[in-house]
This record gives structure tokens, C-alpha cells and sequence, in this order.
């Protein structure tokens, strides 16, 4: 019987000082978590400190989406150069997702001049491209072309045709006009950060 409760305590003393080796355990893990949670603040603080005295740029809409908008027509201006169609297409599509995600912005602002610059380069290179050209082009120039084609006519027909056509009547200068819009909206809204102490 003895032997029976010996075993009882010394399995309790064990149990007894397993968990306190667990508690230990855990303390220790909670004693690194708070030294990598307070490199990370120092990390943070001293950020906080090399730009407090930067200004801060509140941009409007539809700033962000000229500038999304440049993003995304800069590689299309230069395959229209190259008249790489494989990544004309995969830029026109990436244009058309932009043009719908800012349909609010654009319709209040209006569309900007250089959008209206690339659809008509665009415009200009499709109708160029003859039948002979086309059969001349490789296989998959050729297919990039077609579908190219096809979409950027029907995305023309339901939005843009007037807006084109008035374009090409009194092409702005896009460039400089863009500009000087920008450089208005960004003195309005610059504004100082306030130092965190």
C-alpha cells in the first residue's frame, strides 16, 4: 500500500514540477515577444522621427486617377511604338479594368487628355495595319492583332466615339495642360504633418 501512495506523491512532484517547467516555458516566450514587439516599436519610432519633418500630400481622385491612368498608358505608348500588339493587348485590357474601376472619377472630372491621345494613337495604328501587313505578321502578333481589334472597336463604339472625334477635331496639349492641372491641385493640398512628440 505504501508503494502505491509513493507512487501517487512522486507522480504528483513530477506532474508538480512539469508544469512549473511549462510555466517557466511560458514565461520565457512572453518575455521574447515583448523584446521583438519593442525592437519593432524602436524600429517604428525612429521612422516616426526621420519624417515628421516631411509634408504630406493629400491627393484628390482624381489625381489618383491620373496617376493610375499614366501607370498603365506608358507601356501601352511604347508597344504602340514597337507595334507589339501581344503587349498592346494585355495593356489595352489592363487600360479598359483601370478606365472602369475610376468610371465615377472620370465621369466628374472628364476624361484626361493623354487618355484620349493613346485610344487615338491606338485608333490610328489598327486602322493602319493593311490585310497584307496582318498576313505578313507572326502567329501570334497576328492573333494578338484580331483580338485587339475587335475589343478596342466595340470599347470605342460604347463610349469614346464622340469623345475621339471631338479629340481629333482640336487635339489639346495634353502634356502641359495635364501639368499645370496637377501643379494646381498639389499646392492646394499640400499640407504640413504634424510633429508626434
Amino acid at each position: 500500500m505504501s508503494k502505491f501512495f509513493g507512487a501517487v506523491g512522486e507522480s504528483s512532484s513530477s506532474e508538480a514540477s512539469s508544469s512549473e517547467e511549462s510555466e517557466e516555458e511560458v514565461e520565457e516566450v512572453k518575455e521574447e515577444a515583448k523584446q521583438k514587439f519593442t525592437k519593432t516599436e524602436r524600429a517604428l519610432l525612429s521612422d516616426e522621427e526621420s519624417s515628421d519633418e516631411e509634408e504630406r500630400k493629400i491627393l484628390t481622385p482624381a489625381t489618383k486617377m491620373r496617376d493610375a491612368l499614366r501607370k498603365v498608358v506608358a507601356p501601352i505608348n511604347t508597344a504602340i511604338k514597337d507595334k507589339d500588339f501581344a503587349a498592346l493587348h494585355i495593356g489595352f485590357n489592363e487600360l479598359v479594368k483601370e478606365i472602369n474601376k475610376n468610371a465615377e472619377v472620370i465621369q466628374q472630372s472628364g476624361e484626361p487628355n493623354f487618355l484620349l491621345k493613346t485610344l487615338m494613337k491606338m485608333e490610328d495604328l489598327i486602322n493602319s495595319i493593311r490585310s497584307v501587313d496582318e498576313k505578313n505578321m507572326a502567329k501570334n502578333n497576328k492573333k494578338n492583332f484580331g483580338t485587339l481589334k475587335n475589343k478596342y472597336k466595340k470599347f470605342i463604339k460604347a463610349d469614346y466615339e464622340e469623345k475621339l472625334a471631338e479629340y481629333r477635331k482640336d487635339p489639346k496639349d495634353s502634356e502641359a495642360e495635364e501639368e499645370d492641372e496637377d501643379e494646381d491641385e498639389e499646392e492646394e493640398e499640400v499640407v504640413s504633418k504634424p510633429a508626434a512628440k
